[in-house]
């Protein structure tokens, strides 16, 4: 998948804090926080409002 294809499944805000897509291979996107893998996706099944709200649900819980 093309990097600005991962960038755009994840919200400029949640770009900012750190949270970003990655593609080890052709079957899995892992959503990682400043480095760290806090979560992993079925890339032919996932769509792009599960993976915001998951970051949603990460970024929330880094504030408290």
């Amino acid at each position: 998948m093309l990097s600005s294809t991962l960038d755009a499944a994840l919200t400029a805000k949640q770009r900012r804090i750190g949270l970003r897509l990655y593609e080890p291979d052709d079957h899995i996107l892992e959503l990682r926080y400043q480095g760290e893998l806090v979560a992993c996706f079925s890339q032919p099944s996932v769509t792009v409002a599960e993976i915001r709200a998951t970051a949603e649900r990460i970024a929330k819980h880094q504030k408290d």
